[in-house]
């Protein structure tokens, strides 16, 4: 699977969950911390899946083909698996 048939796994799940926004604030990373510039975990999912193949804001190798698999197996922000 590609990064954007992932994207379109996601596009129709909840825009807020209770239990996302729950770790956002207690661990103080996500949506309101440190700059974020998404609203809601699964924007910054589908923001970050949208561009997967290129730089971006996440300094990606525009080379890289990668699949979903890895995409998902890398993301680094931990309320994003609970939007998901």
């Amino acid at each position: 699977m590609q990064p954007l048939v992932l994207r379109a796994y996601i596009r129709p799940l909840p825009e807020y969950l209770p239990r996302t926004r729950a770790m956002e604030e207690t661990i103080g990373v996500g949506a309101g911390f440190d700059g974020a510039w998404y609203r809601s975990q699964k924007e910054h999912w589908l923001g970050w899946l949208s561009e997967y193949s290129g730089p971006c804001a996440y300094g990606r190798s525009e080379k890289a083909k990668r699949s979903a698999e890895y995409a998902y197996n890398h993301i680094q922000c931990a309320p994003c698996f609970l939007a998901s």
